[in-house]
């Protein structure tokens, strides 16, 4: 008889917490549905863990949906095969009611905290890609094969920033990932632009996304699969000065194609100093991490004449409750 309690209570549970969420959804959803005509953007954070009882943040993607589940610790055997729990069965059917969208549309992950590159970690095979748009620009995403799709939406208003004064620059965006503000830096009509990253697929990732948008000349918009931190200690003195450099790095790399290791805590100081180094005098360039427990040294931003944290425009509105990162704007 108890179980029956407990199984009775479980249920009420999950559609206490669907009510909830499905109504909060379509709450999000008519407030982003015109936000997003008007910035001409077509992939969002529609639901950002705003109810305590319903952990999950929800992106849209066109008409696709990619739910990440903070998984409980108590919970982690669920880790490999999250749509089998309940709860969660039970909140992607919420979704789907309340979007009138089906399962077949909605890619699952878990997420628990780690300190780690994990938008590197493959999970799937599937090789679901489809292109989203971010003002009037063209960006492949992967719904279902890593961690994450291959553009993070939270760095949007820091790529329109990037676009806004990149015209006649030479750009230098480390740790360029897909190469999202590659982009964006040769639609504000850089002069040239230069990604590198460690990863082969990401580097090649970004060169079809530059490619898509018609920046198909590779001498001026290149992207380079190299180790950051190796070519920042003994390559980056063969290049001329930057005007603009997009410093974005993982919050820890461990890689067999590193010398070493990459922890922003604990390496930000000296990539920073390597980056002044490569600025011109009035040079500029944003610095962001996603590391939440992030703190500068004093002496990190000794090589620029002006440093300002940024982080109260650089999150985007769809983001209401989480900081998935802090940025500075900083000047040589």
């Amino acid at each position: 008889m108890s179980h029956r309690i407990e199984a009775d209570e479980w249920t009420e549970r999950i559609a206490e917490h669907q009510a909830m969420f499905g109504n909060r959804l379509r709450k999000r959803e008519r407030h982003l549905r015109r936000w997003a005509k008007r910035e001409a953007v077509s992939a969002y954070r529609l639901y950002d863990a705003e109810i305590p009882e319903v952990p999950l943040y929800v992106d849209r993607y066109n008409e696709f949906y990619v739910v990440s589940w903070l998984i409980p610790r108590a919970l982690r055997s669920w880790e490999e095969h999250p749509w089998d729990h309940p709860w969660l069965a039970g909140m992607v059917g919420a979704l789907c009611e309340a979007m009138g969208t089906t399962e077949e549309k909605v890619y699952v992950r878990t997420r628990r905290p780690t300190r780690g590159q994990v938008q590197y970690e493959r999970v799937s095979t599937k090789e679901t890609r489809i292109v989203v748009q971010e003002h009037g620009l063209d960006f492949g995403v992967n719904l279902s094969d890593y961690v994450d799709t291959g553009l993070f939406l939270d760095h949007r208003p820091s790529r329109a920033r990037v676009r806004e004064v990149a015209r006649g620059k030479r750009v230098l965006n480390l740790f360029g990932y897909t190469g999202a503000f590659a982009v964006h830096a040769a639609a504000g009509g850089a002069q040239s632009v230069l990604t590198l990253d460690l990863s082969v697929h990401y580097t090649a990732w970004a060169r079809e996304n530059l490619d898509a948008n018609g920046f198909t000349d590779t001498a001026r918009f290149a992207a380079e699969a190299v180790d950051v931190m190796d070519w920042l200690q003994r390559d980056a003195w063969r290049e001329s000065k930057y005007d603009l450099i997009i410093l974005d790095p993982p919050t820890t790399s461990r890689s067999k194609r590193m010398r070493g290791t990459l922890d922003v805590q604990r390496d930000h100081v000296w990539l920073l100093e390597r980056c002044a180094e490569l600025l011109r005098p009035g040079g500029e360039m944003i610095f962001s991490t996603n590391y939440r427990r992030f703190r500068p040294e004093a002496d990190a931003f000794v090589g620029f004449k002006n440093a300002e944290e940024v982080t109260s425009w650089s999150v985007p509105e769809d983001f209401p409750r989480s900081r998935p990162h802090r940025a500075w704007w900083l000047t040589r």
